[in-house]
């Protein structure tokens, strides 16, 4: 018998018996089951013409030429200036994989060679953006990758705008290779460990180039203008709701509905229902499927068929304008639980920001971090 369903709100690796979601929870007894919510689209144009303009960035004005006729929105000329970045900010694989779409770009479109990004620091949040940089060497030319060496990454955005903020400005007279004996937590950014050189008190922050969707959240991009720091945001994907996501979560609940979800992983626990997890990897994506699954299980076939917990309430609209069941009374059915978890706290908060009770939150956003949340959760 197939364990304990979970619904995996993304869209999985080709094959998705090899995505790493699968595995991980197929290891772990689960059952995995994928619904991709968004449908995507690149815009890469900005990009390609920043990528274009190296490490020295861009400043003011950026001619475009188009081929008359062409359609084509790739930019053209770039005016740099002697700017620096101080960093590339990555918070999502899809944002990375974007940024080597944009070096193919470049790279193919330009008659010139083109300036190093080696010497760019890059930050990100979780190891799988950084991860997905490392692999970037098999697909676009190493000068446009920014240094690996120098990254720095942390679990989420709330840690990693902190860790940045203290660097000292990649400007600083003096620079050397730097000696960590003395302070190994230090990030080689060719800065002395100690001392401060001579003129370094005029040094100056350069620009952070933040690499994002469309529907990313402003945390970074808003604590580092908070702090004085220069920002240039560039939207690298565009994100809508894939088309048939409402027919296929209705034909995966029906089918799990229907079939009886018991898993060994649920017995022993206090609530003897059978269960679904519902795992969730970001805001926007929860929000297209909450619609949904709301509209779904208020209609007549479904009523009570499922249970979607709610802070302090099993069931109700994110909207609030229909009433809600107690606890006790919503309890009182044999419908499955439906169990959120969440990929990180950005996730997690939405999800409470709009009445949902989440019971597995992961401490690293990575196929093991939301597994060991989830059996955490069933364990008890």
């Amino acid at each position: 018998m197939p364990g304990t369903p979970v619904i995996l709100f993304k869209t999985p690796s080709e094959p998705p018996s090899s995505d790493a979601y699968h595995v991980r929870l197929t290891d772990a007894g689960f059952h995995p089951l994928f619904v991709p919510v968004l449908a995507e689209r690149w815009v890469l144009s900005q990009l390609v013409g920043i990528l274009r303009g190296g490490c020295a960035g861009l400043r003011g004005e950026t001619s475009v030429e188009n081929t008359a006729g062409s359609g084509s929105d790739d930019q053209g000329k770039e005016i740099a200036t002697a700017v620096e970045w101080e960093g590339v900010i990555v918070s999502s694989r899809r944002g990375v994989e974007g940024w080597i779409q944009a070096a193919k770009e470049a790279s193919l479109g330009s008659e010139r060679s083109l300036p190093s990004w080696n010497d760019v620091p890059l930050f990100t949040v979780g190891t799988s953006a950084l991860d997905t940089f490392r692999e970037s060497h098999l697909h676009i030319p190493p000068h446009l990758q920014p240094n690996l060496e120098t990254s720095l990454s942390a679990k989420s955005a709330s840690l990693l705008v902190p860790a940045i903020i203290d660097l000292p400005p990649r400007s600083t007279p003096a620079c050397f290779p730097l000696d960590t004996s003395s302070d190994s937590s230090l990030p080689e950014y060719g800065h002395p460990p100690s001392q401060k050189t001579v003129g370094e008190q005029d040094a100056r922050y350069g620009r952070y180039l933040v690499i994002r969707g469309d529907k990313s959240l402003d945390e970074i991009p808003r604590r580092l203008k908070d702090a004085g720091r220069e920002v240039v945001e560039v939207i690298v994907y565009e994100t809508t709701e894939r088309a048939g996501l409402e027919d296929d979560l209705r034909s995966v609940m029906a089918q799990l509905l229907r079939s009886g979800t018991r898993g060994e992983e649920t017995r022993g626990e206090e609530d003897d229902r059978e269960s679904i997890w519902l795992g969730f990897f970001s805001p926007s994506s929860a929000g297209m499927v909450l619609s949904h699954l709301h509209a779904l299980l208020d209609s007549p076939t479904w009523e009570h068929s499922a249970i979607l917990p709610r802070k302090g309430t099993w069931r109700g609209h994110v909207d609030g304008d229909h009433k809600t069941e107690s606890s006790a009374e919503a309890g009182s059915g044999d419908g499955a639980m439906l169990r959120l978890a969440a990929i990180g706290e950005t996730t997690r908060a939405y999800l409470e920001s709009v009445g949902m009770e989440v019971s597995a939150v992961a401490e690293q956003p990575t196929a093991e971090g939301l597994v060991e949340a989830i059996r955490a959760c069933t364990c008890r």
